[in-house]
């Protein structure tokens, strides 16, 4: 699960060369700002996603980048529970941010599948 301080400062201090961007799940994002570093470009605008990362809420910086890990640990009771806001949405809102995860080509057919048949059934 990724953590919204690590982020942040993988974004002020190595976000020049796009760390941050492949911390957070975005490797074609990380790539971007890995080839233009020598521009100083990505540096300046890391600097402004630090920012944005800290004072954004524990709530969004969870849906945003940890909705994977929140729906499994919701589907999956074994797992430890991540404290997320979305633990107490309803079947159709977890079915809705599966279909999500499924469109951004986040989860494959398969698990997409076996989660949606876990919520259903």
């Amino acid at each position: 699960m990724k953590n919204k301080l690590a982020a942040a400062v993988l974004a002020f201090f190595l976000g020049g060369f796009g760390v941050h961007k492949f911390y957070l799940g975005r490797p074609f994002m990380g790539l971007l700002y890995l080839l233009f570093c020598w521009t100083g470009i990505p540096s300046f605008i890391s600097v402004i996603e630090a920012v944005i990362l800290l004072i954004s809420s524990e709530e969004q910086f969870h849906l945003k980048y940890n909705t994977q890990y929140l729906l499994a640990a919701n589907l999956n009771p074994g797992l430890t529970p991540a404290p997320a806001p979305s633990s107490n949405k309803s079947v159709a809102e977890q079915l809705e941010d599966l279909n999500e995860l499924h469109v951004k080509g986040t989860i494959t057919d398969k698990e997409f599948e076996r989660l949606k048949s876990k919520l259903i059934g």
